[in-house]
C-alpha cells in the first residue's frame, strides 16, 4: 500500500516543520502550505490522504479553504483549533470527519485524530467507488432495458426473447450488450 500524505497549513513555520516531524516518524509523506490559496493549490496538485488545517490560517476562511478541498474531492480535512466555538462545531457538521484537534497539540492526540480521519477517509472514499459503480451500472442497465423496448416493439417479441435476440447481436458482432443495444438505440430513434 502507498504511504499515506498529510498536508499541513499553518501559518507558523515552525509549527509546521514541528507537525511535519512528528508525523513523518510515524511514517507519513508531509507537505506544507502557509496560507488557504496555497493549501488549495497543494492539494489540488498533491491529492493528499488528509489535509491539516489550522483555524488561524490566512489569504481565506478555513471553511472556505475547507469546502474547496472537500467539495472537489481532493482530500478529507482535519482542523487544528485552540477552543471549539459552537459555530465552529456547527461548520464542521458538513465536513466528512466531525473531528479536529486540539491546540496546543499533543502527540498521542494528534496521532490518534489522523489515524481515524484517515480511516474515514478511506470509508468515505471506498463508498463514494461504490456508489459511482452502482450509477454505472444502473445506466449500462437503463440503455439495456431501452434497447431491449425498441426490440420487442419492433419484433413483436417478449421481453425474454428480446434479451437474447440483444444478446445474439451482441455475440454476433463481437461488441459488449451496451455497444450493441447504443447502436438499436440510434439506429431506431
Amino acid at each position: 500500500m502507498d504511504k499515506e500524505s498529510i498536508l499541513i497549513a499553518h501559518g507558523q513555520s515552525e509549527m509546521r516543520i514541528k507537525l511535519c516531524k512528528i508525523l513523518s516518524q510515524k511514517g507519513y509523506i508531509t507537505y506544507q502550505a502557509s496560507d488557504g490559496p496555497s493549501t488549495i493549490r497543494s492539494a489540488r496538485s498533491l491529492h493528499p490522504t488528509l489535509v491539516l488545517i489550522d483555524l488561524k490560517i490566512t489569504g481565506m476562511t478555513p471553511y472556505k479553504v475547507a469546502e474547496t478541498i472537500e467539495k472537489d474531492y481532493l482530500s478529507t480535512v482535519l482542523f487544528l483549533v485552540r477552543k471549539p466555538s459552537d459555530y465552529f462545531l456547527k461548520k464542521i457538521e458538513s465536513f466528512n470527519v466531525y473531528a479536529y484537534i486540539l491546540k496546543p497539540i499533543q502527540k498521542s492526540q494528534l496521532e490518534r485524530a489522523v489515524n481515524f480521519s484517515i480511516k474515514t477517509a478511506r470509508n468515505i472514499n471506498k463508498l463514494r467507488q461504490e456508489i459511482k459503480n452502482l450509477e454505472l451500472t444502473l445506466e449500462k442497465r437503463e440503455i439495456i432495458n431501452h434497447a431491449k423496448g425498441i426490440i420487442m416493439k419492433e419484433f413483436q417479441l417478449n421481453e425474454g426473447e428480446a434479451y437474447e435476440k440483444l444478446r445474439k447481436l451482441s455475440m454476433d458482432n463481437c461488441l459488449n450488450l451496451v455497444e450493441t443495444s447504443k447502436e438499436i438505440i440510434e439506429q431506431y430513434s
